[in-house]
């Protein structure tokens, strides 16, 4: 067939068909326009979603009011105190506004299972709750200013201790002895501050070094009335749940004299001081 009897039989074509073969399926491109838009919303929350998993920790503290459930093979210190008490001798004092500048991160932390000893230190699995300066990983080794052997003020953490901590980056290992995303505390014993909830799920921090009075008067942080001795034994109640040990130790110091009774802070006024510092 050549080109001319082509478009003869061309003219036989029934124009509906023409017509329809010309028409563009605009409802089909809808349909899979649609689709991809969905798609990359879709990809778009999953993305925001990994994100916001990574970098987003409780603001609301009563999220931590329930006790942490300590499991059946949680590894506990072999002892709470060391074997000989140590006067403890600082190399630069601390208050807390000091302590929070000069840390890398300050943060809520949960002490998981014990570790071992390193030097001076113990160490512990702890998980990170809330973030107050800093950017730190979700789970870090925390290193505590006390071991078996020396003592202190405070006990040898344990697990389902939480606390609040002035931190700063670890690298300083031996050849028998290395821990990944390693935390020490600053001013050791003395800026230890246990979290814990009255009845109505308020938030405080108990400090069982006497000194730390000072420290908070020195950052302009108040503290809340220490000789309340109903607030005192619901505070200690609290602990018991985990750590009856540490509400022991509590509980020694509510009547001590002014500088060995325990200090109880207000987590709230703390964290208008770190808004402060921001």
């Amino acid at each position: 067939m050549n080109g001319t009897e082509l478009l003869d039989k061309m003219e036989l074509i029934d124009a509906a068909y023409v017509e329809s073969a010309d028409a563009v399926p605009k409802r089909q491109n809808r349909i899979w326009i649609g689709w991809g838009v969905a798609a990359a919303c879709l990809c778009l929350v999953i993305g925001a979603a990994v994100i916001i998993t990574k970098t987003i920790r409780p603001n609301d503290t009563t999220a931590f009011f329930d006790a942490v459930e300590i499991p059946d093979d949680a590894v506990m210190p072999p002892v709470r105190e060391g074997s000989s008490q140590s006067e403890t001798q600082y190399r630069k004092l601390y208050n807390y506004a000091s302590a929070y500048d000069e840390a890398d991160a300050v943060c809520i932390v949960t002490v998981g299972n014990w570790l071992s000893e390193f030097g001076m230190f113990t160490l512990f699995d702890a998980k990170v709750e809330k973030v107050y300066k800093g950017s730190i990983p979700d789970k870090i080794v925390l290193l505590q200013n006390e071991n078996s052997k020396y003592h202190f003020t405070s006990p040898i953490f344990s697990y389902g201790n939480r606390l609040l901590v002035f931190l700063n980056s670890w690298d300083r290992w031996g050849e028998n002895a290395h821990y990944d995303n390693a935390y020490a505390m600053i001013g050791p014993d003395y800026t230890t501050l246990y979290l814990s909830y009255d009845n109505s799920k308020k938030a405080y921090l108990i400090a069982l070094n006497g000194f730390a009075g000072s420290l908070g008067e020195e950052a302009g942080i108040s503290l809340t009335n220490s000789r309340n001795v109903n607030l005192l034994n619901e505070l200690d109640n609290y602990i018991k749940k985990t750590d009856s040990y540490l509400a022991e130790q509590i509980e020694k110091r509510f009547d001590e004299d002014e500088f060995t009774r325990v200090r109880i802070y207000a987590l709230s006024d703390f964290e208008e001081f770190f808004d402060s510092r921001n």
